[in-house]
């Protein structure tokens, strides 16, 4: 998985790249891939903001379910282990 980088230093690398630092040499000081700059600047005109996306489950997806669809599944798993 690729690194995470903060959203401090994202920040930093843009004020150095907006005060005319180039990105080659952003890259070679922040040891970072222009590709990495590309996107984030990507990321910022799609969306206005270069925050670290969340990391973790999908929001929305919920695998809970009720009492009783529980007890209909384990009465078709226990029929099921009986044959």
């Amino acid at each position: 998985m690729a690194r995470r980088y903060s959203y401090d230093l994202r920040m930093k690398i843009f004020k150095a790249v907006d005060d005319g630092l180039s990105i080659v040499k952003a890259c070679k000081i922040f040891n970072i891939s222009r590709n990495t700059i590309y996107r984030w600047k990507h990321l910022k005109r799609e969306t206005g903001d270069i925050k670290v996306k969340p990391y973790g489950p999908a929001k929305g997806y919920n695998a809970k379910i009720d009492l009783k669809e529980f007890e209909e599944l384990s009465i078709i798993m226990i029929k099921q282990l009986k044959n």
